[in-house]
């Protein structure tokens, strides 16, 4: 009640300019809590890091310009997208060692940084039930360096042995891992 009665006694002049005052704080605690509230800008300098869905796994990397070793990693330079799409189908743990440890191999021996199993291309060949073998067949494409695609076949027997080869499009071998054990694979890393 008292402000009403002295803003009721002012003049004309001082009542304008008390409202022009008030419009003036709270436009500047307008901008105060705009200031406060907003997201912040990243203003560093610093590398950029850019996010990549990979259309074959359905899987996303972030890259940055930094190195595995930066981070105290296993200095390994290639990343591999949807392998574990092949645990999804009845690959063991001990045969996925074998596949992920012979997948970096093939890798670095053609300087491919990127390997990336189509999903949508795994094949667990049926087994005749008339056969003694206990070999799970998979067939799978490959992506290396998000281009070159390769044919795969896994040959999966027990609980832990593995045989990996690959080959590019016209069938011809580009890599052979043997049948290794699984077991084995973990205690050399």
């Amino acid at each position: 009640m008292q402000l009403q009665s002295r803003f009721a006694q002012l003049s004309k002049g001082k009542k304008q300019l008390a409202l022009v005052g008030m419009v003036i704080v709270f436009v500047l605690l307008l901008v105060g809590l705009t200031a406060v509230t907003a997201p912040k800008k990243d203003t560093a300098t610093g590398p950029k890091s850019t996010t990549y869905k990979d259309p074959y796994s359905g899987e996303s990397i972030t890259s940055t310009p930094e190195t595995p070793e930066s981070f105290n990693g296993s200095g390994s330079s290639v990343s591999i997208l949807g392998l574990s799409a092949l645990v999804d189908q009845g690959v063991t743990q001990d045969q996925f060692n074998v596949v992920q440890a012979q997948v970096t191999a093939f890798a670095s021996a053609h300087s491919y940084s990127e390997v990336s199993v189509d999903k949508a291309s795994i094949n667990n060949a049926p087994r005749d039930p008339e056969s003694d073998s206990t070999v799970n067949t998979y067939t799978f494409t490959i992506v290396t360096n998000r281009k070159t695609k390769h044919k795969a076949q896994l040959d999966c027997s027990g609980l832990s042995m593995a045989r990996l080869q690959i080959f590019d499009q016209s069938g011809t071998s580009e890599f052979d891992s043997g049948t290794l054990d699984g077991t084995q694979a973990e205690a050399t890393d």
